[in-house]
């Protein structure tokens, strides 16, 4: 017969649902974030059936040989940004700095607003942020300001031109520089409330291959790898392909190089990087797109204008719209499925992490 319980205690979840003790205190320390379950302490916990549902579920999954934990948490990641309300996240990445990665990511999440998409541009560029400059726009808070506790997101949250939504990052703050794993898990859970004001996230991570950018790379529902025809920026590009793949980072990763004089180019570059690649275990990274040498690029940064609003007839714009076509065709067809995928049994519950943990009825 069904327990219909409203509580249960430890002993209770293991005697009547088939778990380990030992298995239920690693899936709350794995996994319980996402979940709100109670913080492990030497008191006792209770459950409620809601939970207890959860664990058995994760549970069974972590028996499936093709599923790691890190697999598990990376998808887990993804839906706390979406939290229900669709929020397609698209993280540009480099492998090495000045290959115009945070160019690339302001002008796309610019356009992406101007088709009518609620977008909101994070400056994960941790410590070296500067997105803002390149949006001509001003901030009072920054991403330090929200993990201290000193700002909420919606004061951190500012405007730009056309409507685009900016998450500041801090320049020159070496606490963000270096953040914890801990810390890293702590700001994608306070992004994750960006969901009520965007219908796409833009997320400028750093260059290279730091936890935090793979940990970035692993909430995004696509990426884009910013390379040039420069053999480092290939290389790099390389590295940080095989560096994902060895995390588990689900993708689809694609590719986009910049600086380039002539579509041949941009396919030779792009040929590089995949025969590199070929022998990861992953998917073979597209050409996703590619944008032209443009002196109207500069122009634009030095007039902290966006180039797509300052030169929209400029080569490096038209480049840019077939990529922002196809970003919004890529948002679209994943629209066209059920984002949760797998795990359509779990819907993250962060507000109930931060409610004090459950007390049994008054008998």
């Amino acid at each position: 017969m069904e327990d219909r319980r409203e509580y249960y205690t430890l002993d209770d979840l293991c005697r009547l649902h088939g778990l380990e003790k030992s298995r239920v205190r690693f899936i709350e320390r794995e996994f319980g974030r996402y979940f709100g379950f109670p913080d492990l302490a030497p008191l006792p916990s209770l459950y409620t059936s809601k939970q207890a549902a959860v664990l058995k579920k994760i549970d069974a999954l972590l028996d499936r040989p093709d599923l790691t934990v890190e697999r598990i948490k990376a998808a887990f990641r993804r839906l706390a940004m979406e939290r229900g309300k669709g929020t397609w996240v698209l993280a540009v990445t480099s492998g090495k700095g000045g290959v115009g990665k945070t160019s690339l990511a302001v002008n796309l999440g610019v356009m992406l607003a101007a088709r009518g998409l609620r977008t909101v541009l994070l400056d994960a560029d941790l410590g070296l942020a500067n997105a803002q400059l390149f949006l001509g726009v001003r901030s009072r808070y920054s991403l330090a300001d929200l993990l201290r506790g000193r700002a909420g997101l919606e004061e951190v949250l500012v405007r730009g031109p056309g409507g685009v939504g900016l998450i500041p990052g801090g320049s020159g703050l070496s606490e963000l520089a270096d953040l914890s794993d801990s810390q890293v898990q702590r700001l994608l859970d306070l992004v994750a409330g960006v969901r009520r004001a965007a219908d796409v996230l833009v997320v400028d991570t750093s260059p290279g291959v730091s936890r935090s950018v793979l940990r970035f790379l692993e909430a995004a529902h696509q990426v884009l790898v910013v390379a040039t025809p420069n053999l480092a920026s290939m290389l790099d590009a390389y590295g940080l392909l095989r560096a994902a793949a060895e995390q588990g980072v689900a993708g689809p990763l694609d590719v986009v190089v910049n600086r380039v004089r002539t579509a041949a180019q941009a396919e030779e570059v792009h040929a590089r990087i995949g025969r590199a690649a070929a022998s990861l275990p992953a998917p073979a990274p597209r050409l996703l797109g590619y944008v032209f040498e443009d002196s109207a690029v500069e122009e634009a940064i030095q007039a902290q204008t966006p180039v797509a609003r300052l030169r929209p007839e400029a080569p490096a714009v038209l480049c840019l719209e077939d990529l922002v076509r196809r970003l919004a065709a890529r948002r679209e067809e994943w629209r066209g499925r059920d984002p949760r995928g797998l795990y359509d049994i779990f819907v993250p519950n962060h507000a109930a992490a931060a409610r004090s943990r459950p007390r049994p009825p008054a008998s």
